[in-house]
């Protein structure tokens, strides 16, 4: 994910900001000032153990936001979440996350933080809509191939965004196939790629 496609989400805001896209084998954590412009950015192997990998991105927010103050944070992970209840409920890159819920990976200091949960792919697709080369459209269909398959579309409307979030690399495809992807579905367009 590139980390000024976060950004979209706190256009009203302005000071100390980080994104943070948890990944399969890497961890990256940025921080941004003015909404736009990346100012640091720390990149880690992902530790499969929860403690652990809390303690890295403690660390890794202390790096960069050179001590100022942290006014918000933005989270995309490879899986889907329940915004209402604040909630991770299937991660299948990272599953000791399932049915945590979303400060389960920050550290006690930043609790109290507007935090914003995303799919990954999601936030790829607002960042291409908005600053990659979906700006000049008005909806955005968006595919992203790494560790897995995911995508989104965005429509932009005249205050705010339309998003969809379609987890297309979980679709069937073939349902006489055996090759299973990370969520145990057999058949699908991930597992064929």
């Amino acid at each position: 994910m590139e980390f000024h496609h976060a950004v979209i989400i706190w256009y009203y805001l302005s000071s100390m900001y980080i994104a943070i896209d948890l990944g399969k084998s890497s961890t990256r954590v940025a921080s941004t000032l003015d909404l736009v412009e990346i100012h640091k950015i720390s990149k880690f192997s992902t530790d499969e153990n929860l403690e652990t990998e809390k303690k890295l991105i403690s660390d890794a927010i202390y790096e960069v936001s050179d001590g100022n103050t942290v006014e918000a944070i933005a989270l995309g992970i490879p899986g889907v979440v329940d915004k209402e209840n604040r909630k991770f409920i299937k991660c299948a890159n990272y599953p000791v996350l399932n049915g945590l819920g979303f400060l389960a990976l920050l550290p006690e200091t930043l609790k109290g933080l507007k935090i914003v949960v995303e799919n990954d792919a999601a936030l790829g697709a607002l960042g291409e809509a908005y600053f990659g080369s979906g700006k000049d459209y008005t909806v955005v269909s968006y595919l992203t191939l790494s560790s897995g398959v995911g995508g989104a579309r965005v429509k932009k409307l005249e205050k705010g965004y339309d998003l969809i979030n379609a987890e297309p690399g979980h679709q069937v495809i073939c349902e006489k196939d055996e090759v299973s992807d990370k969520s145990g579905l057999v058949g699908t367009l991930e597992s064929f790629c």
